[in-house]
């Protein structure tokens, strides 16, 4: 699992670099249906290929769903019975009082650095307005309305949450989807995820991404010896990378469409956000399977994200809105990043030990007490220990769509434990 931390946070760095590029509006542009960036080759290349995975957030936060389904589902796959008295008051609190600590860190920022139009200026970095609204900002700690008005990055924890509370559901579904040929429930759950997209509003857009985890933590062992089956060829590195560059060309489907048709139609863009989210879960796939892969994550920077991803997540964005509008609100992109990378870094770690740290041990404590026998409770398989999460935009995003189906710019959830 240190590998698949280790995953979280390079996803989670990902979107640190996300919010940062957004400063320039040439490269915010491309997030909008009109007009295409303005910019010159550099600002092209960096939107229209697969160089876009480098600062992709909104895939980063898809990647974070996927993860947080499959580590939340891992230990009822493997047939590990808990007390969902104790698996509720955790999860909860594993996610709330850091989302209150890192709400009232944004109304500080807020205050050092007023908010505002700035001219020239991108339209994401337009979009944070001074914070006079109590009631959006309640909307922020409760998460379950339209949050992301103090940090945009809050929005995708709506969904965290709910999937959280829907986690029985979940299982459900997942001893469900055991019972067919890998092929048969593979293609039913990107039918799942094309039609949710479709027609089932933010909900069916983002809620069936977390079932795509639970399907590779509930076949497992199939997935496994299919897998196997690369080590036995001829060249099997060759074909492990060549997995790797299928994934890079999946998760980055929507950027290449728009390369090619700048104006594509509904199905193809819904067509394009399918195959972003397979892209996705092979990638959790690979690292779960390829042991160069997980070697790679499974290295001291890797896992120091890893361990602090979510408070990273949580603070990041504020700080970069405030290191833009310190610096004019259109600053050179490296000037942006010399300062508010390492800033959310080094504000990271004091987060995680004042704020997470504690939270996790509030939630580790509660659940211990929730969790004394009682004659009515029912016994199920449920998740235990760790879990992964997730990412970008949505209708509780204050920032619009991308063109026609994209997630709106930003990140995710970033860690869940329970």
């Amino acid at each position: 699992m240190s590998a698949l931390d280790g995953l979280r946070g390079v996803a989670a760095f990902v979107v640190l670099l996300h919010h940062t590029l957004l400063i320039r509006p040439e490269l915010a542009a491309g997030y909008v249906a009109d007009p295409r960036p303005a910019g010159g080759w550099v600002d092209w290349l960096l939107t229209y290929t697969p160089l876009h995975l480098a600062w992709a957030g909104a895939e980063a936060v898809v990647l974070f769903f996927v993860l947080s389904g499959y580590v939340l589902a891992l230990p009822a796959a493997r047939g590990r019975p808990t007390r969902w008295r104790r698996y509720y008051p955790r999860r909860l609190l594993r996610l709330y009082p850091p989302v209150w600590g890192a709400v009232l860190l944004a109304l500080v920022w807020a205050l050092l650095v007023p908010r505002g139009d700035r001219p020239g200026a991108s339209w994401w970095l337009n979009l944070h307005a001074p914070m006079s609204d109590t009631g959006r900002v309640l909307h922020d700690l409760v998460l379950l309305r339209r949050p992301g008005f103090t940090n945009t990055a809050l929005w995708s924890l709506k969904w965290e949450v709910l999937f959280s509370l829907l986690l029985p559901a979940y299982l459900v579904v997942g001893r469900w989807l055991r019972r067919w040929p890998l092929a048969v429930g593979a293609t039913g759950l990107a039918a799942l995820v094309f039609l949710g997209a479709s027609f089932g509003g933010f909900a069916g857009r983002y809620l069936p991404i977390f079932v795509c985890g639970v399907f590779l933590a509930f076949n497992e062992d199939r997935l496994r010896r299919l897998f196997d089956g690369l080590d036995a060829v001829r060249r099997p590195v060759l074909c492990w990378w060549t997995v790797v560059a299928g994934c890079v060309v999946a998760l980055t489907a929507h950027w290449l469409l728009l390369a090619v048709l700048p104006a594509p139609g509904t199905a193809l863009v819904l067509a394009a956000w399918t195959v972003q989210v397979a892209g996705a879960t092979l990638a959790v796939l690979l690292v779960i399977r390829w042991p160069a892969a997980g070697a790679a994550l499974d290295r001291p920077v890797p896992r120091w994200l890893g361990s602090r991803s979510f408070s990273l997540y949580l603070v990041h964005e504020p700080i970069v809105v405030s290191t833009a509008l310190v610096l004019g609100g259109t600053p050179p992109v490296p000037v942006a990043l010399a300062v508010a990378v390492p800033v959310s870094l080094v504000v990271a770690e004091v987060f995680h030990r004042a704020v997470e740290r504690p939270s996790l041990r509030l939630s580790h404590a509660v659940g211990g007490r929730a969790a004394a026998p009682s004659g009515g409770e029912a016994l199920s398989p449920s998740p235990g220990g760790r879990a992964a999460s997730p990412s970008s935009g949505g209708a509780a995003s204050p920032s619009p769509d991308g063109r026609a189906a994209l997630p709106a710019p930003g990140g995710g959830p970033i860690d869940d434990q329970s």
